[in-house]
C-alpha cells in the first residue's frame, strides 16, 4: 500500500518488519503490534529492529500502536480483514472509490461514462474498509525532550511533541530544512527562560499568517506552563518548502534574526 504524503516523498507499506531486509526512508512496517516509519535506510539487524534494538530511535519512527493483526497488515501493505473499532484505508477500498462507471445525465437522459473520483454503488471489494472513526486512528505523536539551544532533526519534527522540560537558560532551537510532512508541537512544561525557534537560513516562518524575514525566529518571551505552538511545512514555490507556525496558547512573536 502506498500513502501519498504531498508528492515528494511517499510512504510505502513492506508488511511485517524482518531481519536482514533492506529498508529505505518512509517504508512502514509492523512489529509487535505497532507500525514503524523508516527514517534512514539500513540493513535489518537485531540492534535496529523497530520497538526493540538498541538503535531503534535512530532507523525507526512510531507510527501507530495498539493495532490488531489486521489493522498492521492493511497499514503496512499486506491483506487484512477489518477488525477491532480502527480500519485503514486499503488499495481494494481506493479502487473502489475510483473506477469508471457508467451514470445518467443530470436530467437522467443520457448515460454517461464517469471516470476517477466516483463513488460507486454497493460494497466495497473483499478486504476493503476504511475508517469507522477518525477519533479513533491510534496515531502517536512522540515526545521530544528540548532543554537547552540546539539543532532539530527531520525525525524530531515530524509527528512530535517538543517539551522543555527542565530547560536552564533561554534557548534557540533552529529548525531542520523546510521539507514535505514536517510537523511538530512545542509544549511549555518549565517556565522562567525565553524560547526560540528559528528557521534555516533559506526558510521562511509564517507566523499566524504573517511572514517573517528568512531566517528569523519565532519567540516566546515570558513562557507560561501550557502556552504552545504548532508547527507545519507547505510547498511555498516549486521544488520549496517554507513553515507555517500556529499560535495556541501563549503571546509568540517576530524574535528577528
Amino acid at each position: 500500500m502506498n500513502i501519498s504524503t504531498g508528492g515528494a516523498s511517499r510512504i510505502t507499506g513492506k508488511g511485517a518488519w524482518v531481519t536482514a531486509t533492506a529498508y529505505a526512508k518512509n517504508d512502514l512496517v509492523g512489529n509487535n503490534g505497532d507500525a514503524f516509519l523508516c527514517i534512514l535506510t539500513h540493513t535489518a539487524g537485531a540492534t535496529n529492529e523497530p520497538g526493540v534494538g538498541v538503535d531503534t530511535a535512530t532507523y525507526w519512527l512510531k507510527y501507530a500502536e495498539g493495532l490488531t493483526s489486521d489493522q498492521l497488515a492493511a497499514m503496512a501493505g499486506t491483506s487484512g480483514t477489518p477488525s477491532g473499532t480502527n480500519k485503514f484505508v486499503t488499495n481494494d477500498s481506493l479502487s473502489a472509490l475510483t473506477n469508471t462507471s457508467t451514470g445518467h445525465d443530470h436530467d437522467g437522459s443520457d448515460s454517461k461514462t464517469i471516470g476517477a473520483g466516483y463513488i460507486q454503488a454497493g460494497t466495497f471489494p473483499a478486504g476493503a474498509f476504511a475508517f469507522t472513526d477518525l477519533q479513533s486512528l491510534p496515531i502517536k505523536m512522540v515526545e521530544i525532550i528540548k532543554a537547552s539551544t540546539g539543532d532539530l532533526t527531520a525525525a524530531e519534527c515530524t509527528n512530535t511533541c517538543i517539551s522543555n522540560y527542565d530547560q536552564g537558560a533561554a534557548m534557540t532551537l533552529t529548525l531542520p530544512a523546510a521539507a514535505v510532512g514536517l510537523n511538530f508541537i512545542l509544549t511549555v512544561v518549565t517556565t522562567g527562560y525565553a524560547i526560540h525557534l528559528k528557521a534555516g537560513a533559506s526558510d521562511k516562518i509564517y507566523l499566524d499568517g504573517v511572514a517573517l524575514d528568512d531566517a528569523d525566529k519565532v519567540s516566546l518571551a515570558t513562557p507560561a506552563a501550557g502556552d504552545c505552538i504548532a508547527f507545519f511545512t507547505w510547498k511555498s514555490g516549486a521544488s520549496t518548502y517554507d513553515w507555517i507556525a500556529l499560535t495556541q496558547t501563549g503571546v509568540w512573536a517576530d524574535g528577528g534574526a
